[in-house]
């Protein structure tokens, strides 16, 4: 008898998981020890790197709390260092001082271009100006339909979506501290979930008839399966699993 190993071709699900959720904590512990490390190397050349840059993933897979960081400048050693969760694909650049700074009577060099899921792209746009310039449909994939017609309306700028932790104000929350008022949908109740939402609006529908049979609101039911998804433990314990 031989014990398999992780990863064999005929492993069970549980271990496969095991698998996935190891190569997850490690990749992102590699990446924390990697922005720490330069952390530390910009505070020994102050006298040319002046600060750091959050820089996010220009695609669709970017969570929302870090694509409201990105190209946002702070301090060395301080403010929200990658990663900010389970994989996080963020990563921090050196802000180094001008040449005047330097004393060095020279003009900049003119802004490279960027990598995104669509190539490169000219000039170095924010997450915020990339996600503007895209279709209403992409939006809607990315922020959910009541959050994406907000940011489109300029009533709400990406940073305004999220709370301190990087975590998603729910909708409620949004009409609390911003005063705005909308009509929430059932597509709204789900939108951005980090698990599939379709399954939880089926969940809905079908349980529907059970429910309201003992007198629950079935959405009210989904409505906190999505708090506790919104929460920051159980973003922490999806991103952990999945």
């Amino acid at each position: 008898c031989t014990t398999r190993k992780i990863g064999d071709s005929d492993s069970d699900g549980i271990l496969d998981v095991s698998r996935r959720s190891a190569q997850s904590i490690v990749r992102t512990a590699v990446t924390h020890v990697s922005n720490v490390t330069a952390q530390e190397t910009w505070k020994a050349n102050s006298h040319v790197v002046k600060g750091w840059q959050f820089l996010a993933t220009l695609d669709t897979r970017t969570t929302l709390g870090c694509a409201s960081l990105d190209g946002k400048v702070f301090p060395i050693g301080e403010g929200p260092i990658p990663p900010r969760h389970i994989r996080c694909r963020s990563i921090s650049v050196a802000v180094t001082k001008s040449f005047r700074e330097m004393g060095i009577d020279k003009d900049e060099l003119p802004k490279g271009d960027r990598a995104s899921m669509d190539g490169q792209i000219a000039g170095a746009p924010r997450y915020e100006q990339w996600l503007s310039a895209k279709s209403a449909a992409v939006q809607d994939d990315i922020l959910g339909p009541a959050r994406a017609a907000l940011f489109r309306d300029g009533k709400l700028k990406l940073d305004q979506l999220v709370k301190s932790d990087g975590t998603k104000l729910t909708l409620d929350q949004l009409k609390e501290k911003f005063g705005i008022e909308w009509e929430i949908t059932d597509v709204d109740l789900f939108e951005a979930v980090t698990i599939d939402a379709a399954e939880l609006y089926l969940f809905t529908r079908l349980a529907a008839p059970f429910f309201e049979g003992v007198g629950i609101n079935p959405i009210k039911i989904a409505q906190a399966i999505v708090e506790l998804l919104h929460s920051p433990v159980g973003h922490g314990l999806i991103n952990f699993f999945l």
